[in-house]
């Protein structure tokens, strides 16, 4: 399993995993979960911060569900501010496909 952090505002996070969820694929092969953040580290005010938790299986139908995921961050970044933990490391989910060269 590879695990994606992706925080920000409560009502754009919940837009991203609205848009994540409409695709059965991302249901099938990834779980999230949404914790509220306690403290104001970002300084957006009064916004309600939380922290998307998303855990995505490893192999092709994760490869697949990961693109997924970075186009559907990319509109949330439209929308407002959102930091990423652990998307730069697309290597974790390609390692269970790929096969040694004989």
């Amino acid at each position: 399993m590879a695990r994606v952090s992706i925080s920000g505002d409560v009502p754009n996070l919940r837009m991203l995993l609205e848009d994540l969820n409409r695709d059965p694929e991302f249901r099938a092969v990834a779980a999230a979960r949404m914790v509220p953040m306690e403290s104001d580290d970002f300084g957006l005010g009064n916004a309600h911060l939380a922290t998307l938790v998303i855990d995505l299986a490893l192999g092709l139908a994760g490869n697949a569900t990961y693109d997924l995921l970075k186009t559907a961050v990319a509109a949330a970044r439209r929308r407002g501010f959102v930091s990423t933990e652990g998307m730069e490391h697309t290597e974790d989910l390609r390692e269970s496909t790929e096969r040694p060269e004989v």
